[in-house]
């Protein structure tokens, strides 16, 4: 599949797959940037437009070698609709507590092409049993050497959940 692409800013490194078979192409600072300050969230502009298929959407997320330094995407991940036209950007958020340079070339985030469907609500009043039922946030525990229990205690009009670690 082709995906239109417009170039914002002359000479910048068009987005691309750092190695075949990658679900994702890696994204270049186009431009100098001041450092991202300790704490700070800051829109860049990558410098370039994109014709989003309908059907699709394409995801800015981060990069995991920045997330380890604990640079990332903001607002965990973006999206860029097929509808938009404007110039795409990224969110960044900087949760470090030194000043992080940002230079041209960088990458800096990653995008990913994934399918958008379209769909309704169907309002039930009742959704179907599984086996994981209401587990959620953390029931399966932390670690395979952790048993997580949970206890549920209902009455006509509100549910607690008591946790135990053992």
């Amino acid at each position: 599949m082709k995906i239109n692409i417009r170039q914002m800013v002359t000479g910048m490194k068009m987005p691309a797959k750092a190695h075949k078979g990658d679900a994702c192409m890696d994204c270049h600072l186009p431009q100098e940037y001041a450092p991202l300050m300790s704490g700070e969230i800051r829109i860049i502009d990558l410098g370039f437009q994109v014709e989003v298929p309908e059907g699709y959407e394409l995801q800015v997320r981060s990069r995991s070698g920045l997330a380890s330094r604990s640079i990332m995407v903001a607002n965990g991940v973006g999206c860029i609709d097929s509808g938009y036209r404007g110039n795409v950007g990224v969110i960044l958020l900087n949760a470090s507590q030194s000043i992080q340079p940002l230079n041209v070339g960088d990458r800096i985030c990653q995008l990913k092409l994934a399918l958008a469907p379209e769909f309704e609500w169907n309002e039930v009043d009742i959704v179907d049993c599984t086996e994981r039922g209401e587990g959620g946030f953390g029931s399966t525990g932390v670690s395979d050497q952790t048993e997580y229990k949970e206890e549920y205690i209902r009455d006509n009009t509100t549910t607690d959940r008591v946790d135990t670690y053992v």
